[in-house]
């Protein structure tokens, strides 16, 4: 993860920046009706649908700076089935955290 708090996922091959932008945590929040403290307690303790984690994916994505089209939800709740759920999530409790720790980065 680099100081601005963005972290680098490799779905299917390509690499996606995820950044915690004041649009990306709103978009997050309001996409799973719940707070980011909430989000990020639930990822901890591994009580996270996999739906909620590919959301939480794709939001960072989108204000990632990505060229290109990126994946849609359901492209990476595939991709975390596919591979092992749990090498995600701890790059998602770090981008969240960040999020709120640092304060979002725009």
């Amino acid at each position: 993860m680099n100081p601005t708090g963005e972290i680098t996922l490799t779905i299917d091959d390509k690499e996606y920046n995820l950044k915690p932008s004041v649009k990306a945590l709103l978009r997050i929040e309001e996409t799973l009706d719940r707070g980011l403290i909430e989000i990020v307690q639930s990822l901890s303790e591994g009580k996270i649908r996999i739906g909620h984690l590919a959301v939480v994916i794709h939001h960072g994505m989108m204000f990632g700076g990505n060229a290109g089209q990126i994946p849609t939800v359901e492209a990476v709740a595939a991709w975390l089935l596919r591979n092992n759920l749990t090498t995600a999530t701890p790059s998602v409790v770090r981008f969240l955290s960040e999020g709120l720790s640092a304060g979002p980065k725009d």
